[in-house]
């Protein structure tokens, strides 16, 4: 209902991503089917810049492996790690996302003695 009085209202996409399985999709009023994660790509394209917590959302949320990407609107291909970091940049106080970032740094999918850089260096 939220989503047919503002199409534009990224909560409403983010909330309904939260609840539909991997594996669902659903279709909204104006006639688009959604996957969990075109709903949270919808939800992330439409949350106002500077945001803290958009990039951690998503990559806790779309529940990509450590090797998985995906490609956003401007043409950028991202993985976990990569919304991590910038969850990290617009919140370097986020403890959540060092641990998940750090989680899946020690994966066995993820290349021996991997590294990442911060924003801040």
């Amino acid at each position: 209902e939220a989503l047919r009085c503002d199409r534009e209202y990224a909560n409403a996409y983010a909330a309904l991503g939260m609840l539909v399985s991997c594996h669902e999709t659903v279709t909204l009023s104006d006639g688009r089917v959604l996957t969990k994660q075109h709903l949270l790509m919808e939800a992330y394209r439409r949350k106002p810049r500077g945001s803290e917590n958009e990039a951690f959302f998503l990559a806790s949320a779309l529940g990509l492996s450590g090797s998985e990407t995906m490609t956003l609107s401007d043409g950028r291909v991202v993985g976990q790690r990569d919304f991590y970091l910038e969850a990290l940049r617009h919140n370097p106080k986020c403890a959540e996302s060092y641990t998940k970032l750090g989680a899946l740094l020690a994966q066995k999918s993820s290349k021996p003695g991997e590294t990442v850089t911060l924003s801040d260096g």
